[in-house]
């Protein structure tokens, strides 16, 4: 009973939700519209229109001086303006200039002449940009094991590609690290005009030309989508509201260290509405609201036993996910956030999918929820700390692979509970988890600019902890979990160009197992806080025995990993 209320209220508020995003579109129409016929034309607001993976854009553009003034004036004031141009007395009439000389170009057709700046059609005033990111590792294992033809025989050394034999590698885990993180490439190409923004993305997780071919390493194009954003006049304010749809991705609570997300990244087809007010000069509010769907399965294929051989979407389910999140800027120092989203299917294509068929009551009765806040403070001689809570609620999670990606969980309520509910015999249960991260450096501490003097030393301080409870838990099975880790790192910049880090890791996977990695890192980078840097690292890994025993792989994990990565945004 309780589900099927809740049902009808998230069904009640998502039409409330969708009637506001009409309304709101309507809005922005309008506002534009009624500039067209005025003739105003002002600058586009500064969107931050290609999300990469921090995910954190900036929000409403800054209207000119001079589009104030001219949404200002009208109705009475024009007129007061008329007739204090008709009262006032008339200029002087200007003295005879002497005739101009006639020239060749005097007599050429009026056709060819050059038309003016001002006479160009706003249709001709696009512009185009272009954004990436670039990750591009190679690296590899020393390990010694038996000859894999002579399994009794004297271990000898072996090498195997750096991703092969680690336990921290798997970007869908919580023991990731991230510091063995798979190669990746995007490319943003937006084109853009006064409060309008058209952009198509092409990215990619494998490089195909050095490499076996790997047609699941490639999503081209991997998002596109419109915004269209106006600033308009509220009081003695001046908002700016945003719409986008598409194929997007919205990100709150990303957490770099890790490449993980505490609220969502969202992989979603749908609608966007963001509303930015700037209450004050030391108050900015931001509120977000979003609804789309994601193409959850797979394209038609023999192994799921229902390939018509049309090739068609056989396979192909629907799950639907909305949010919204409001963010509370003040003075620059500190930003506090809330957040909220839900994902669930009323498609029953989920049930053919897998070898036995699924009751469509439990497709509908899926559910994944996710609720948390967190705060940025940014402080003189303090530094930069951050700290963040989500609470996740997952009902028949195997239901819901995609749309909200969340705690190193990219395939949705599905990744979720094999991650944090492994022996829940309906995949339902609830996920706590906290993370934090404090960073500054030495030029910091004694109330300098950090980057304006070398030497200098950095640091930063990090972790993440996940406690979750899984329902419907076979009898003798363990129905909690506790996972945790954390590290920290120290970096030696002597120059801006240079700079020696040595990093310490910490994974507690509760019964699974500990590791301990120490790595040390020789970064390069054109300056300080540059966004290119070519790194060369080693990690050693240290594990117990439960982590040897438990691995699965042949001889357990590696124990020495050597890298060397180059990274860019751009």
């Amino acid at each position: 009973m309780e589900q099927r209320i809740l049902s009808g209220l998230e069904r009640y508020h998502m039409s409330r939700l969708i009637q506001l995003s009409c309304l709101l579109s309507g809005l922005i129409l309008s506002a534009n519209l009624a500039a067209a016929e005025t003739e105003i034309v002002q600058p586009a607001a500064g969107l931050l229109l290609a999300q990469v993976e921090d995910g954190e854009g900036d929000a409403a553009g800054d209207a000119t001086a001079s589009g104030e003034a001219s949404l200002s004036l009208g109705g009475d004031a024009a007129a007061d303006a008329d007739a204090e141009a008709e009262a006032a007395p008339p200029p002087p009439e200007p003295e005879a200039a002497p005739a101009p000389v006639a020239t060749e170009a005097d007599n050429a057709p009026a056709e060819e002449a050059a038309p003016a700046a001002d006479e160009t059609p706003w249709y001709k005033n696009w512009t185009t940009e272009w954004h990436g990111y670039v990750r591009a590792p190679a690296g590899f294992s020393i390990a010694r094991r038996p000859d894999p033809n002579d399994p009794d025989g004297d271990d000898k050394i072996q090498s195997t590609y750096l991703a092969r034999h680690l336990v921290d590698s798997g970007y869908d885990t919580f023991a990731f690290t991230r510091l063995q993180e798979t190669e990746w490439a995007e490319i943003l190409l937006t084109a853009k005009h006064d409060h309008i923004a058209a952009t198509v993305a092409l990215m990619g997780s494998y490089y195909q030309f050095v490499g076996a071919g790997n047609p699941n390493g490639s999503v081209s194009p991997g998002l596109g989508f419109l915004t269209l954003d106006t600033d308009f006049n509220l009081g003695s304010i001046r908002p700016n509201i945003a719409l986008t749809m598409g194929a997007f991705l919205k990100v709150f609570g990303g957490f770099g260290i890790y490449d993980t997300y505490m609220f969502q990244r969202s992989h979603l087809m749908g609608e966007q509405v963001e509303l930015t007010l700037p209450i004050s000069d030391g108050f900015k509010l931001t509120l977000t609201q979003g609804f789309g769907l994601n193409k959850n399965g797979l394209f038609a294929t023999p192994a799921y036993g229902n390939d018509d051989g049309n090739n068609d979407n056989d396979t192909i389910s629907a799950n639907l996910s909305h949010y919204v999140a409001a963010v509370m800027n003040v003075g620059g120092k500190a930003d506090i956030g809330v957040y909220y989203n839900s994902s669930w299917t009323n498609d029953p294509s989920h049930i053919e999918v897998g070898a036995t068929p699924a009751a469509f009551e439990d497709v509908q009765d899926a559910r994944m929820r996710v609720i948390g806040a967190d705060v940025h403070l940014r402080l003189p001689r303090f530094g930069h700390l951050w700290a963040a809570f989500s609470h996740i609620a997952v009902t028949n999670g195997g239901f819901l692979s995609g749309g909200i990606e969340v705690l190193h969980s990219p395939n949705g309520g599905a990744n979720l509970a094999t991650n944090y509910l492994p022996t829940s015999a309906t995949q339902s249960g609830a996920v706590n988890a906290v993370a934090w991260l404090y960073e500054n450096s030495l030029q910091g501490l004694m109330g300098g600019d950090k980057g304006n003097a070398f030497p200098d030393l950095t640091f930063e301080i990090f972790g993440m902890m996940a406690s979750s409870k899984g329902d419907d838990v076979p009898d003798g099975a363990e129905d909690s979990m506790m996972q945790i880790k954390g590290g920290a790192d120290v970096a030696f910049w002597p120059t801006s160009w240079m700079a020696m880090m040595l990093r310490y890791d910490g994974v507690n996977l509760d019964e699974a197992g500990k590791i301990k990695v120490i790595t040390p890192r020789l970064i390069f980078t054109s300056h300080f806080l540059s966004s290119e840097q070519l790194w060369f690292q080693v990690s050693k890994y240290i594990y117990d025995d439960d982590i040897k025993d438990g691995s699965g792989m042949a001889d357990g994990p590696d124990a020495l990993v050597f890298k060397m990565q180059a990274v860019m945004s751009f």
